[in-house]
């Protein structure tokens, strides 16, 4: 495709003059000039192929300060990036989950020190696998009770010891293959019966191991409601913000807006958190992670399975800076948001590969523990989260600055992510 092609005026361009300036020439305290640094970022990553095309949204207070779209939600078919492109969010729909269940958690239904086999028995049940490995490498599997209960606490915090990667057996085999785990044909209901068959990596509470918690969250939310997660979090969440375009899957009338994914054809360098680089020229993907979204699924995920968009999820973000509530709709009370994005992982150990280091975690989301520890221009108490896609968010209560970039390419790599906020917070010239 013809590089000048890449670079031209499309749809959704940069709209910080629609926004009025402030006294010195500021955006809701942002500089126009170096907020507008954005665009050729992202510009530069369409004209080298790493990615197809990109949407992005900053505010401050609520009100937007700049935002645009570049490049194409459709490289093959030569379909321009616009901001109503609806993208597949995958793990920004945990922050989501947990909003809803915590709605719940305000009308007393549950504690968050609760046992989750209060309403899930067979989770009183689990066992905690310990390996050893002799001097031929040979790996001996033993199992024993856990420590304690898994709480739903730890389902939020990722330290209930079910992680995505999963236990293996005595040969090396997965658990979660052999329980048929990675099947999506059933209901959530099902699928966690299968689930807590395998025994936990770690006894809970004892450290970070990214995984399905907020899967069985979702299937909390089932028991709680009588509904399925899907109708509790329209009815909780995304019915009173607004969100209209955000669900598990999208309907024909809206399909022509939906985003191509798109994925390296080589894998990029490694980078010191152990994820890698994008690599490029990015390709179509093929299989479900492109098409998956064309039909409403058997099994809703709680911790990857919604699609989105800007404007949407923009809703949601900043009903979070907005203490739970936005344009009159109060979803949480400002006390519960505070609880959110609060870092209750503490002391609870977390390696680079699962948290980048200085970083702690709230409910569904990490927490930036300031300049200091991330080495990150936000200030601590900031909180964010992504997804796999190369979706990401973030809220800053402190200067009340809540971001979002969007791009399609799968796996994501932070890279991107971070210099987005780079660029953001060299713009932010009044943070009072």
């Amino acid at each position: 495709m013809d590089r000048r092609l890449l670079l031209s005026g499309l749809p959704g361009a940069l709209l910080l003059g629609a926004v009025p300036a402030r006294a010195g020439g500021l955006v809701e305290g942002f500089s126009p000039e170096r907020l507008a640094r954005i665009r050729p970022l992202l510009e530069r990553g369409v004209a080298d192929r790493v990615m197809a095309g990109a949407v992005w949204r900053v505010m401050r207070h609520g009100r937007v300060a700049g935002e645009g779209a570049v490049g194409y939600a459709d490289l093959e078919a030569g379909r321009p990036m616009t901001r109503d492109a609806i993208f597949r969010i995958f793990s920004m729909t945990k922050p989501i989950t947990v909003a809803t269940a915590m709605t719940l958690y305000e009308e007393g239904v549950f504690d968050l020190h609760d046992p989750v086999a209060k309403w899930i028995p067979a989770f009183g049940e689990v066992k905690v696998q310990h390996v050893t490995v002799d001097a031929t490498g040979a790996r001996t599997v033993t199992l024993a009770p856990p420590a304690r209960p898994i709480m739903v606490l730890d389902l939020m915090r990722h330290t209930s010891g079910v992680s995505y990667l999963g236990p293996m057996d005595g040969a090396g085999q997965s658990y979660y293959a052999t329980l048929g785990v990675t099947r999506t044909d059933s209901p959530l209901s099902d699928w966690v019966a299968r689930l807590v068959q395998a025994p936990l990596v770690r006894d809970p509470g004892t450290g970070f191991n990214y995984g399905y918690g907020l899967d069985i969250l979702g299937r909390l939310i089932e028991i709680w409601t009588g509904q399925t997660l899907d109708v509790a979090m329209r009815e909780r969440v995304l019915g009173p913000l607004g969100m209209r375009d955000t669900g598990f899957w999208v309907p024909p009338e809206k399909a022509g807006r939906v985003a191509a994914m798109y994925s390296p054809s080589r894998m990029g360098a490694v980078l010191p958190d152990g994820s890698r680089d994008f690599g490029g020229p990015v390709v179509r993907t093929p299989g479900p992670v492109q098409d998956g979204w064309t039909h409403d699924p058997v099994l809703k995920f709680g911790g990857a399975g919604l699609l989105s968009t800007l404007d949407d999820y923009a809703r949601f973000v900043n009903m979070l800076e907005g203490a739970g509530a936005l344009d009159g709709a109060r979803v949480l009370a400002p006390a519960t948001v505070a609880l959110i994005s609060a870092d209750v992982l503490g002391a609870i150990p977390a390696t680079p590969a699962d948290i980048w280091t200085g970083y702690g975690f709230g409910l569904g989301m990490e927490v930036d523990r300031g300049p200091g520890g991330a080495a990150t221009p936000l200030p601590a108490g900031a909180y964010d989260w992504g997804g796999v896609g190369s979706t990401w968010m973030w809220v800053d209560p402190k200067t009340h600055v809540t971001g979002l970039l969007m791009l399609q390419v799968y796996p994501s790599s932070p890279r991107w992510a971070q210099l987005f906020k780079q660029v953001v917070y060299g713009a932010l010239l009044d943070a009072a």
